[in-house]
């Protein structure tokens, strides 16, 4: 299989519609078009320079292929990470790229611990964040999904 050569950078408005297309294409997320394309708004507009809000995508030319919005949740006191990559690209590397991505922004402001929420079944995802380093802390179930703590391993 070749490799798949994409880009990486910052969400800007202009990329909205399409944004809140790859939600609504996503199964695991019911929300309505009108909450997506505010809640998409408010991470894209969002300017904290304490503990910014991370809106990345992954891309092709004009096409978006994937996005991870990385913000801090200071219920929990860590950043929580979300990432979707559309079906047909999954498992080509693009999700654990702009998850590392996004992950060293963090970094650089001294964050290494997130959280994540996981479908119980979404092994191959477990598996990214083993890839990326992390180690699991702790474990708790919220709705349909797991709320997994994750820490960076020691190197």
């Amino acid at each position: 299989m070749e490799k798949l050569a994409f880009h990486i950078r910052s969400a800007v408005g202009r990329d909205l519609d399409e944004l809140i297309k790859l939600y609504s294409d996503e199964p695991s997320i019911a929300h309505s078009s009108g909450t997506l394309r505010e809640t998409i708004l408010f991470h894209l507009l969002l300017t904290d320079s304490t503990a910014p809000t991370y809106v990345n995508i992954a891309h092709i030319d004009d096409k978006i292929l994937a996005l991870s919005i990385i913000r801090f949740r200071s219920t929990l006191n860590n950043y929580e990470i979300e990432c979707i990559t559309k079906e047909n690209f999954r498992n080509q590397g693009i999700g654990f790229a702009l998850i590392n991505h996004s992950i060293n922004q963090c970094r650089k402001s001294g964050y290494s611990t997130f959280i994540a929420n996981i479908l119980p079944d979404n092994f191959s995802c477990i598996r990214l964040f083993e890839k990326l380093g992390f180690m699991i802390d702790t474990a708790t179930s919220k709705n349909k999904f797991i709320t997994y703590r994750l820490r960076m391993k020691e190197p």
